[in-house]
Parts: C-alpha cells; structure tokens; sequence
C-alpha cells in the first residue's frame, strides 16, 4: 500500500461544494475514515500530525497553520481540547486548558 494518497475531499462553506486535494499519510478503519496516527497536509498550507478518531483530530497532537500559528496539545472531535500550548507567529504562547477550540484558564508568556 503506497505512504502517501492524494485523495480528493468535499469542502462545504457557505452552500457551495468544492473538491480540494489534500494528502493524507497514516492509519485508517475499515470505514476509510483517518484513525490512528496519520499526518494530513491541506491545500491551503494547513499541517496536522498526531492521532484521529472517525475522521477527526482526536487525542495528542500538532497543528500548524498557515499564518505560522502552531498547536500542540489535547484534541477532541476535531477541536482543541484539554491541555495544550499555542504559538503565535509573533512569538505569543499560551499555555493551558482548551474547550472546544476556547481557550479556557492558562498563562500567556
């Protein structure tokens, strides 16, 4: 089976649909859905690396984005959960509890 598939995947935002590659190299379920440990990387500049559950981030791991941003921490179902560190590209770090992509109580440095 080959590491790396480029895989084409729907994108719904505001009614419309659109197909956009993205490559995704990891584990997957019998249903194809990402589970496991796997690394996707999005047309858009988006990185993650770390664990999935049906599909989505789910448990420890590493999200950069385009802008430089970078997450490393708790996941689950697809938004920032638990404990993890954000940095800004202007060097910004947050450093605490996360709730559904909500930062929630920690410490900027």
């Amino acid at each position: 089976m080959p590491k790396a598939l480029l895989i084409i995947l729907p994108f719904i935002m505001l009614g419309c649909v659109s197909y956009e590659p993205y490559i995704y190299d990891g584990d997957r379920n019998l249903s194809g859905q990402f589970e496991g440990h796997g690394r996707l990387a999005l047309p858009t500049g988006e990185k993650y690396t770390g664990e999935w559950l049906q599909g989505k981030r789910h448990g420890q791991g590493t999200n950069v984005w385009p802008t430089g941003e970078k997450y490393i921490g708790g996941w689950a179902r697809g938004k920032r959960t638990g404990h993890g560190t954000n940095i800004r590209p202007d060097g910004e770090k947050y450093v605490g509890e996360w709730k559904d992509d909500k930062k929630l109580r920690g410490s900027v440095r």
